[in-house]
């Protein structure tokens, strides 16, 4: 009877450690599964950003463009004013100033419009930056294949190249002096 005991005992572990071994090949798959899935997700939100970033600064490029036409059309206009005064024709050098009025008025409104697309543009450029660091950070922080992961330190490569070298200078040198 002891030995029926036994035998069923031993059957029995065995069993469970059979169970406990899949449940943790199971959790290992579902954590890198998991891991795999966050850096996919953290690829995807860089992409947006990127994404996001270059439409901003498109509309920044395409503000600043705008802005700049408005500042040489003032300039232009100031300098008509200026040749009508030369030229002695007072009524053509008020008009001058007025469109030049009016052109300054829309360089001042652009302005602010600049200013708030560059500001909106650097503050995605250097979100998109940190996102990119923080994608690097977790996508090195993959954890190891199994078989990788278990490898004693000893069997490593790191560990075998001295003894091989030394091997190699035994083959070479002879045994050495006994």
């Amino acid at each position: 009877m002891a030995f029926l005991s036994d035998l069923f005992g031993r059957m029995g572990r065995v069993a469970r450690g059979e169970a406990n071994q899949g449940v943790g090949a199971l959790e290992d798959a579902t954590f890198e599964a998991t891991v795999n899935q966050t850096v996919a997700d953290m690829k995807n939100d860089l992409n947006n950003v990127v994404r996001a970033s270059a439409v901003a600064m498109s509309n920044y490029n395409r503000l600043d463009a705008e802005y700049q036409k408005y500042v040489r059309q003032s300039q232009e206009w100031k300098d008509r004013a200026g040749v009508a005064l030369d030229a002695g024709n007072e009524d053509l050098a008020r008009k001058a100033l007025a469109k030049k009025a009016e052109s300054d008025e829309q360089v001042a409104s652009m302005k602010q419009a600049v200013d708030s697309a560059q500001a909106t543009s650097e503050k995605l450029k250097t979100a998109g930056y940190g996102a990119e660091a923080q994608n690097r950070r977790k996508a090195s922080a993959r954890p190891l294949p199994w078989w990788r992961a278990r490898t004693p330190p000893w069997r490593s490569a790191k560990c075998r190249k001295p003894w091989r070298a030394w091997g190699a200078r035994q083959r070479v040198f002879g045994a050495g002096p006994l």
